[in-house]
């Protein structure tokens, strides 16, 4: 595949994301001052409040939250039944057109490396989109974009060397059901590239949900990059679905924090009334 396409594919791509700001600004009345990162309650220690809320959420679960946990789990486990048949399914239909898509347009999504991640750079866009035109949607999309990335990595690490599976590219040849545990050397459970595209797609499908084709491009985009990551065989088809899900929970739920951090209850009297005032800081 030539190189001019995967240039025309990466632009198209970026001018579609890029024009989310604009849209969004035409749409809804802001506020024009911009508040940073750190400011309230601050940047780092949102993130760490966050970070530590969603590592003790499960102590925190009702029935609810626990038979929905149980399904997601219950799915990774039944898609692992069928691990080798997909991966063996999809080597054999893998070409060089879709290795090269693979290497300029998808995995750069989800890349852990700073310095070659679209979702980093997609996430700057944003932040330097709001700076320069005092549009505080799009700041506040990118802070948390990067609070979900942030606490996404360090969960997602910390699971892989936990688990220890091996990636199916290992050589000798590996098991979908190898699982080495704490120090073993595998590190393909959950995928860090679909957890991490998932974060910021569900962040920018949350932020731009009142505009109908946003969530639909973001969730398209970071599909494809999780199966991106079956043709590359970096991965298995659990570890994909998987790294999926808790990107997106990640995301969520950052989103949600952030909502409730906004929304102040406040005691109102008067003379002929007693009340409560809500205050909602968009």
């Amino acid at each position: 595949m030539s190189s001019k396409f995967v240039h025309i594919l990466l632009c198209l791509l970026g001018s579609m994301m890029m024009y989310l700001p604009l849209q969004a600004q035409q749409t809804t009345v802001v506020d024009t001052t911009i508040t940073t990162p750190e400011s309230e309650i601050g940047f780092v220690r949102k993130t760490w409040k966050d970070g530590l809320s969603i590592a003790a959420s499960p102590f925190q679960w009702d029935r609810k939250d626990r038979l929905t946990a149980l399904g997601l789990v219950g799915g990774a486990g039944a898609l692992m039944l069928f691990d080798e048949d997909i991966r063996d399914f999809i080597q054999d239909h893998r070409t060089s057109t879709i290795d090269d898509i693979n290497k300029y347009a998808l995995e750069p999504w989800g890349s852990p490396r700073i310095i070659d991640s679209y979702s980093v750079y997609l996430t700057a866009g944003f932040m330097a989109h709001g700076m320069i035109a005092r549009h505080q949607k799009s700041m506040k999309t990118a802070e948390l974009a990067f609070r979900s990335m942030i606490i996404n990595t360090i969960l997602v690490q910390t699971a892989k060397h936990l688990l220890g599976r091996e990636r199916p590219d290992r050589w000798p040849p590996s098991r979908s059901y190898m699982w080495n545990g704490p120090g073993g050397g595998g590190v393909s459970f959950p995928s860090g590239h679909s957890s991490q595209i998932f974060t910021v797609a569900t962040i920018i499908a949350l932020q731009y949900k009142d505009i109908k084709w946003v969530p639909y491009v973001s969730y398209s985009v970071a599909s494809l990059v999780g199966v991106s990551r079956l043709f590359a065989d970096k991965h298995w088809a659990s570890d994909v679905y998987m790294g999926a899900v808790v990107g997106h929970l990640i995301a969520r739920a950052v989103y949600n924090s952030d909502k409730k951090r906004n929304l102040n209850i406040s005691p109102v009297m008067g003379d002929n009334y007693t009340g409560l005032k809500l205050v909602f800081s968009l």
